[in-house]
């Protein structure tokens, strides 16, 4: 399998797109609410991710922030706080990217994190 670095506009795009590939499952389980006698308990979402399986592994790595903090060197005071890089990342792990994420894929010179075992 290889890991493909991924940088979505925003959470909602990659659970969207999470959801369409069966790697974001809704299972839903009974609200803590006490149903009224003879009623079947209220089913409420529950949503969980398929991080891994024999044909993929996802870690949803969410913001990176750069390495542009500037801070008092006596103090450690924050002078000016670092910045966040655009996007929501993910590291995906496949043998074969779907379509739909291809355009997704950007190609970062140092990984901000990676699988153990990779290069």
């Amino acid at each position: 399998m290889i890991t493909r670095n991924l940088r979505f506009p925003d959470l909602e795009t990659w659970e969207t797109l999470a959801k369409e590939l069966n790697l974001y499952v809704n299972y839903p389980i009974p609200s803590e609410e006490e149903p009224e006698e003879g009623e079947e308990p209220v089913m409420v979402d529950n949503w969980v991710w398929d991080i891994q399986s024999r044909t993929h592994a996802i870690d949803n790595i969410g913001t990176i922030w750069n390495n542009d903090g500037v801070y008092d060197e006596e103090t450690l005071e924050v002078i000016s706080p670092p910045t966040q890089m655009a996007g929501y990342h993910v590291n995906y792990k496949c043998d074969e990217l779907p379509a739909s994420l291809t355009v997704y894929e950007v190609h970062p010179e140092v990984p901000y994190r990676k699988f153990l075992g990779d290069p």
